[in-house]
């Protein structure tokens, strides 16, 4: 077990990886997941981005209603398309680590 542990944390993103990978798996990227600490914080990070994330859609989109421009419009659905793409990582990480 402590072998296939040691695999995955050198498959596991290293610190200096940039800021879109930051963005989608969290800023603690080299944390140790087995720690119930560590994944109480993961999860509270992740909530923390839903409600983040969501404030700023809730905003585009009103932009998006008031200026209906292609530009805005596509820019809207990018997001949105972005936002469920890094919420699903963020779920299966939270998964693997037996969070409910």
């Amino acid at each position: 077990m402590r072998d296939k542990i040691s695999d995955m944390q050198n498959d596991l993103p290293a610190e200096g990886n940039g800021l879109y990978l930051n963005i989608i798996l969290g800023s603690n990227l080299n944390l140790n997941l087995l720690d119930a600490d560590n994944r109480y914080k993961y999860k509270q990070e992740y909530e923390d981005f839903k409600v983040t994330v969501t404030y700023v859609i809730v905003a585009m989109l009103f932009i998006c209603y008031m200026f209906p421009f292609r530009a805005i419009d596509a820019l809207c659905n990018f997001l949105l398309v972005w936002y469920y793409c890094t919420l699903t990582i963020r779920e299966s990480i939270l998964r693997v680590n037996r969070s409910r």
